[in-house]
């Protein structure tokens, strides 16, 4: 499960002044004979790296190949990967509450993996906001805040014996620890990482969903041999002496206050001197017209375009569908009478999928058009879910089910950055806090339209006898829906594809670098 990378305004508000500012590229060298007023033209970050390294200065750390970088990466790994893998494990728990008594009203579990889930998406816009607004509270003391909580929350959460309990603790409140402190960590990392983000995110990614593979076995283990309580203290237990010293870790390369502190970074050249005066003119000049090049120069906003909407309600749809899986599939194998742990292996498997299925189209919004990608996540979730889950009834059909789905329904999160380019600088980072909100307003929801979905199914069962097999009877429901809002939102991925082409805006990114190139052989 992977979150979205937080983007800063200073750097691109910044960017975005010197658009109207910018020299003529075509022609010579030659324009590039007074260098120092040409980078402060160029743009404030140019004029940064500039002071950065003259001598009243002291040197500064590197940005994205530093000791330093990398201890920061390795640090945010450490907390989000950690804290972020155990609401992974929660289809482990879902099919423990339904197997164990004294767990009155189990339909009403979901809501402890939707909250812990959903919380920490919806919330992000608004935490955002709040950073950029206060930035002399350091982000650090969000991440300690953060972590605080999550760790009194599993606490408590191992000494309540309700349901009710359960999703206020494991569910609300530890969501919104990983909602404090999510936001910050990604801020800090950003000071680190400029050129090689989508690297250091990547790993992060990838490592929260191998952590997670871990954990789910974990869990299976600790709920057979020490129970609930014993499980949630062991798992907070692991947070805190793991988490807490990595937190020291986590130190801004520059204040959060400071003027385009993302866009400062010491250009190097391949053999790690510094770049010349004239060579950092023309760095920072290709910069923004890559920037312009990458991203829509559209006058219109953001919520007049109807792709916006396009984007939204695919990613809402996808949403809605995407989570439920990873609950009821280790109940959903126990159901057809197989051991807990086959079902915790199969969830761990599916968690495991999800780094390819990230990577993997993210990887691909890079030379291909969005509009495809977002038809193929979504449909090939929707054929995984109506082809292989509903009539699973062994267990190498449901491993191929948690492969396929893990890597198709993990991809659509990974392509946000992609749909943010098709608008204006200044709307790039409300694109990221709206797919972010939707994305969890959708995981909440499914936690209420699921015990319904399932108290249907068991209707229908009890009517129909032995003759229900799809689904397993009980969680036909389930599949039904999953499945065909999946389709649903392939459907609209596909009218947006139709959209494009009719406006002629299916060019793939690949065109958008030639492009870029072509344009920096006009300034060379």
């Amino acid at each position: 499960m992977s979150r979205p990378a937080v983007s800063e305004k200073e750097t691109v508000s910044a960017r975005q002044r010197t658009n109207s500012s910018l020299p003529e590229t075509s022609g010579s060298l030659s324009k590039l004979e007074a260098p120092t007023v040409l980078v402060s033209e160029l743009s404030p970050a140019a004029a940064t790296t500039e002071a950065a390294s003259s001598p009243e200065n002291p040197e500064e750390p590197q940005t994205d190949s530093s000791w330093a970088a990398w201890r920061v990466l390795c640090g945010t790994i450490l907390v989000q990967g950690v804290l972020f893998a155990f609401p992974l494990t929660f289809g482990v728990f879902q099919d423990y509450f339904g197997r164990h008594a004294g767990f009155e009203h189990t339909k009403m579990s979901v809501w402890i993996g939707v909250l812990s889930t959903g919380v920490p998406f919806m919330g992000a816009p608004f935490l955002t906001i709040l950073c950029e607004t206060y930035p002399r509270f350091k982000c650090r003391y969000y991440v300690i805040l953060g972590w605080s909580l999550c760790v009194c929350s599993l606490v408590s959460a191992a000494f309540t014996k309700s349901l009710v309990a359960l999703a206020w603790t494991q569910g609300a409140f530890y969501g919104a620890g990983l909602l404090i402190l999510d936001v910050p960590a990604l801020l800090i990392l950003n000071t680190w990482f400029v050129r090689r983000r989508g690297l250091a995110y990547g790993l992060l990614f990838g490592a929260t969903d191998l952590i997670g593979f871990g954990a789910t076995i974990l869990a299976e283990w600790l709920l057979a041999k020490h129970t609930l309580r014993g499980a949630l203290l062991t798992f907070a237990t692991s947070i805190f002496v793991i988490c807490g010293p990595a937190i020291w870790l986590l130190k801004s390369r520059l204040p959060m206050d400071a003027p385009a502190s993302n866009a400062a970074v010491n250009h190097e050249n391949e053999k790690g001197k510094p770049l010349s005066a004239q060579d950092s003119a023309v760095d920072a000049l290709s910069h923004q017209i890559e920037e312009q090049l990458s991203t829509s120069s559209s006058p219109v906003r953001y919520y007049r375009r109807p792709i916006f909407y396009i984007f939204t309600l695919a990613n809402l749809l996808h949403s809605l569908a995407y989570y439920l899986p990873f609950i009821y599939l280790p109940a959903y194998t126990t159901s057809l009478g197989y051991a807990p742990t086959r079902g915790a292996f199969l969830l761990a498997a599916a968690n495991f999928a999800q780094i390819f299925g990230e990577v993997g189209f993210g990887k691909l919004s890079d030379y291909v058009n969005v509009h495809c990608l977002i038809l193929v996540c979504s449909l090939g979730s929707s054929v995984a879910v109506l082809g292989l889950w509903g009539f699973a009834q062994s267990l190498v059909r449901l491993s191929w089910f948690a492969l396929i789905y893990g890597t198709f329904g993990s991809g659509l999160i990974s392509l946000w950055a992609r749909m943010g380019t098709f608008f204006g600088q200044d709307d790039a980072q409300m694109i990221f806090s709206v797919l972010s909100f939707g994305r969890g307003l959708g995981v909440v929801l499914s936690g209420a339209i699921s015990p319904a979905l399932l108290t249907a199914a068991a209707s229908r069962t009890r009517a129909q006898g032995a003759y229900v097999t799809y689904g397993n009877g009980q969680y036909l429901g389930i599949v039904v829906f999953v499945g065909t809002t999946m389709a649903v939102s392939a459907l609209i991925g596909a009218v947006g594809l139709i959209w494009g082409w009719r406006r002629g805006e299916l060019g793939s990114p690949r065109e958008k670098k030639d492009k870029k190139e072509e344009s920096q052989s006009a300034v060379l």
